[in-house]
């Protein structure tokens, strides 16, 4: 094996060299300099923000909160290393009822801008609990990809949470739903598989 193909057959690393750029209330005050995009958005305290520091391999990256609903703006983190650069945007959560509905609104507008106007964003993680079912604003977003032919990952977290059965049943329904993966920020299964899927649509 020469050393190219060693190279590319190692595992993904993590990301570790993230650096955080900014948060931006609007997408027009966002970067602009052509790096690829990967975002990440979810239901209020799907695990969001945890997921993004085990990206990273570091704690409280994003600050994960026991307060669901804390993020409200565009989160840009610049990602550098082995690979292309590129930005990993931690997006408003959605689905937190004790938000006032004009704010509810004005999140899911954010969101809806950013998936349609960043022109350089690769793929959407959708986070959710693996407990959960998706809900109407899950299959909502996923729609709204679908139509504007964005490319989209559903991450289902908190995996070391369920029963092994629950899981085996899990993975069966899955199969029959494309773009799934399984993570858990705890143990760190699916972290792999992750950081390759991303920097297969980076570069």
């Amino acid at each position: 094996m020469n050393p190219e193909q060693a190279k590319s057959s190692r595992p993904p690393l993590y990301l570790r060299k993230a650096s955080f750029v900014g948060s931006f209330p609007e997408l027009r005050l966002c970067p602009r300099d052509g790096l690829p995009v990967v975002a990440i958005t979810g239901r209020s305290n799907s695990g969001k923000s945890s997921l993004l520091s085990a990206l990273c391999d570091r704690k409280n990256l994003a600050k994960a909160s026991t307060m669901p609903g804390k993020t409200r703006t565009i989160n840009y983190f610049r990602i550098d290393g082995e690979g292309a650069p590129f930005y990993l945007v931690d997006l408003p959560g959605y689905g937190y009822a004790r938000l006032a509905h004009t704010e509810r609104e004005r999140l899911r507008k954010l969101i809806d801008e950013f998936l349609i106007g960043c022109e350089t964003m690769r793929l959407l993680l959708v986070v959710l609990d693996a407990r959960r079912n998706p809900g109407a604003e899950e299959k909502s977003i996923l729609a709204h990809c679908q139509d504007i032919g964005r490319r989209f990952l559903f991450v289902r977290t908190k995996w070391d949470r369920l029963r092994s059965g629950e899981q085996r049943r899990l993975r069966d329904k899955w199969r029959a739903e494309p773009g799934t993966m399984a993570l858990s920020n705890r143990t760190r299964e699916g972290v792999s598989e992750l950081l390759a899927e991303l920097r297969s649509v980076v570069g």
